[in-house]
């Protein structure tokens, strides 16, 4: 390998290194808020979990009772781009896209119903949960 091709791939390796810190650096999301609706004939363990662009997972799980609306809210400390997430509770899986939503606010909420037929979930447009204090920057 000659030394232009060498200088450039190094230029090039240290552009995309830079551009993932950024990002990185940039995360918005701190708080989710899940709102968890079990119309099944039985309690639910739920496992929810986060991932990263930069394959980080986060995993938690929680107990939500028959017939409940219980919501949970999740602090997240370490900055990432938080872009997709994964919802499991017995059978039944869903899992979305948190882009154009987790890297433009600090706060977001997702609604799930989970019910025989399986898993639905949505965004929170008009956020109640998420307050003008946790929102700024």
């Amino acid at each position: 390998m000659n030394r232009r091709k060498f200088l450039a791939l190094g230029s090039a390796s240290m552009v995309v290194g830079i551009a993932g810190c950024s990002s990185n650096n940039d995360a918005k999301l701190r708080e989710l808020s899940l709102d968890m609706m079990n119309e099944t004939g039985s309690n639910q363990t739920v496992h929810f979990m986060l991932e990263s662009e930069d394959k980080i997972s986060k995993w938690y799980k929680f107990d939500v009772g028959v017939g409940n609306k219980e919501n949970f809210v999740i602090e997240l400390e370490e900055r990432h781009l938080w872009d997709k997430y994964h919802i499991i509770s017995g059978e039944h899986q869903s899992r979305g896209s948190l882009l154009g939503q987790a890297d433009k606010r600090n706060c977001i909420t997702l609604n799930f119903r989970i019910n025989t037929d399986g898993i639905t979930g949505n965004f929170v447009t008009d956020d109640t949960v998420c307050t003008e204090e946790s929102t700024e920057e």
